[in-house]
């Protein structure tokens, strides 16, 4: 017997009249009369007697329907748990970041987030691309922030939110910054030269080795080094070449110059979005206001 049947039941015996019964719950009266005989069969009692045109129950009746009662109670009681549970649940928002990103978001879009929505939590994995997409398509995340220099292979719907070029990085002192100027370089003139990479297998790494394959050239001296900075300290202090972003460019005082590449190379922070988890009004705002951050400091850096 299902809950619908307690409740047909519990309703005969307040209404006191299968029609009135069959009624409210927009069935037939026959329909209703033969649930009640079969489960007077099945139960070997009857349930229902008629008293002066009315149903009333039997002895039988009254203990099987405070049983129902009981049982109704803790159907609904459970119902409503689960319903905490889910509500609770829906609460957190799944984030995929990119390490490029990571502390962009934990600075500037985060702490802003919790004070608008101090009962929703944020679960951030820091991953890749791949990462990210997969688990967008398998509705383990609701929002991804992540860069790459290939926006056009992705395979989730995308919002663009930070592009930036690269550029060939030398020494100031180094032979080949004249020949860049007359426009007779060549990347071969760069072979006794150290090319400095980043280290690991990340964006950064898969934009230089795109950049140098694009060249047709495969440098014999090659050092890892862990982070842009490091490269560009390294590049001011005539220990190698290398690719920096242009936000790495802008400081005169660097014993520097830089080149556009040739194909032009970019790196892009993506916004990926979820087919399926997007409906939530938290998973909403947060992605409102990571495109309003990323807008602003967008305009910053152009003044």
């Amino acid at each position: 017997m299902d809950i619908k049947q307690l409740e047909y039941l519990i309703d005969i015996a307040e209404l006191k009249s299968v029609t009135r019964a069959a009624e409210k719950n927009f069935m037939s009266q026959s329909t209703l009369s033969r649930e009640v005989k079969i489960l007077e069969k099945r139960i070997g009692v009857n349930l229902f007697v008629w008293d002066n045109r009315e149903m009333r129950l039997t002895e039988e009746g009254i203990l099987y329907l405070n049983g129902a009662h009981a049982l109704l109670q803790e159907y609904k009681k459970g119902m409503k748990a689960l319903e905490r549970l889910k509500a609770k649940q829906q609460q957190v928002i799944h984030l995929i970041l990119s390490p490029k990103v990571q502390y962009f978001f934990r600075s500037h879009i985060q702490p802003e987030f919790v004070r608008q929505f101090p009962h929703t939590s944020l679960e951030v994995t820091v991953g890749s691309v791949s990462m990210a997409e997969e688990y967008l398509e398998h509705g383990f995340a609701d929002l991804a922030i992540t860069a790459t220099h290939t926006p056009e292979k992705l395979q989730s719907e995308a919002i663009l939110l930070h592009r930036e070029a690269y550029f060939l990085s030398l020494p100031a002192s180094h032979p080949a910054v004249s020949a860049i100027r007359n426009q007779t370089f060549s990347f071969p003139m760069l072979d006794q030269t150290p090319f400095l990479l980043t280290k690991g297998n990340n964006v950064f790494r898969k934009m230089e080795q795109d950049a140098l394959s694009c060249n047709h050239f495969f440098p014999s001296i090659t050092y890892e080094v862990e982070t842009l900075h490091t490269i560009r300290k390294m590049i001011s202090e005539g220990l190698g070449v290398g690719f920096l972003p242009e936000d790495l460019t802008k400081d005169e005082q660097l014993n520097l110059c830089f080149f556009p590449l040739k194909p032009a190379m970019h790196v892009s922070t993506m916004l990926l979005l979820s087919r399926t988890n997007i409906h939530k009004n938290s998973t909403l705002a947060l992605r409102q206001l990571i495109l309003q951050k990323f807008l602003y400091f967008e305009k910053f850096n152009q003044q």
